[in-house]
């Protein structure tokens, strides 16, 4: 009597697995989209946070009503890393009313952002 698998039974365990694999997919990529969202909700939460901070700083300069995220990177408000690890943030805009608003335009990372200031 010989040992082992028919081709059957192997082919019935490569079918039983892809169907399992195509149940967990969308389940995983899910996951990691709603991830996604949450760390840019949490971006733009930061970046308005700073931003509320530089308007505050620069309250006597009544002609502000925007700024942007190179501007508060360059001026020290948020760390040069949120920028580089995503350069498209640079050209984003927050109003002193707290309105975030990305600019589609494509934006050139900043010359340091090939080195890491935070040790990241």
């Amino acid at each position: 009597m010989n040992k082992g698998f028919t081709l059957i039974e192997l082919i019935g365990t490569v079918v039983i697995l892809a169907m399992l694999s195509l149940i967990a997919l969308p389940a995983i990529l899910n996951v990691l989209d709603n991830s996604n969202k949450k760390v840019d909700t949490e971006t733009q939460n930061f970046l308005k946070s700073a931003a509320s901070s530089y308007f505050n700083d620069h309250k006597d300069d009544t002609n502000i009503e925007s700024v942007t995220v190179k501007t508060l990177m360059e001026e020290g408000y948020i760390s040069t890393t949120i920028v580089c690890n995503d350069c498209e943030l640079a050209n984003d805009t927050i109003s002193s009313t707290g309105t975030y608003t990305p600019n589609d335009e494509t934006a050139t990372c900043p010359e340091h952002c090939s080195t890491s200031e935070d040790g990241a």
